[in-house]
């Protein structure tokens, strides 16, 4: 597992990564991050009264490795943050391949995660791409990864703003509070984006 956090200084987001969450506390406007590729902390005695539902409603989940991942980050930080002030946090939750991340903030966030990967991406951006952000990738020496950051900027967007897959065309790239960063996992090349208020 990796931990890093984000901290806004000087008008963008600085990356300091952690060993474990001991005596970490989140302060106002810093995002906390999990990711892995692994389940060594999942159990099902441990999993959120919502999680156990959608196990019952979707019994097929129990043996889904996305959904096993995602859930030990969510275990993880829930049994070794001590959130001493009882600051309400807020979470957000992506996977792609077989590897998830886990978005943790004081203010609402939304994360998402796609492993790069050479596809035809001209449906995604003609359903949903504005003019200028066509001409960014168009223009783009690495087509393929300005692609994936405005994909991901605009999926962790609509995470933050409780949306719809319906908004995608609607959800800028554009935030002071974004983050953009390619990180690897299993020998494999990912990218994740961080939306904040």
């Amino acid at each position: 597992m990796k931990i890093w956090y984000l901290k806004f200084i000087l008008d963008k987001f600085e990356r300091f990564d952690l060993l474990n969450l001991d005596n970490f506390e989140l302060k106002d406007g810093e995002i906390l991050l999990l990711f892995s590729d692994k389940f060594d902390n999942y159990s099902y005695d441990d999993l959120s009264l919502s999680d156990k539902i959608k196990l019952r409603n979707s019994p097929n989940l129990a043996q889904n490795s996305k959904f096993k991942i995602s859930r030990s980050l969510k275990i993880y930080f829930k049994k070794n943050y001590k959130n001493i002030k009882n600051i309400p946090l807020y979470t957000s939750l992506s996977h792609s391949d077989n590897c998830a991340i886990l978005a943790i903030s004081t203010a609402r966030v939304g994360v998402d995660l796609e492993l790069i990967k050479d596809r035809n991406f001209s449906a995604h951006i003609d359903f949903c791409f504005s003019k200028e952000q066509r001409l960014r990738v168009a223009n783009s020496k690495n087509q393929l990864i300005e692609f994936y950051k405005i994909w991901t900027l605009k999926e962790a967007r609509v995470k933050l703003l409780n949306l719809g897959f319906y908004a995608l065309d609607m959800a800028s790239d554009e935030s002071l509070g974004a983050f953009v960063e390619i990180v690897k996992c299993s020998d494999k090349s990912f990218i994740y984006s961080v939306a904040i208020f």
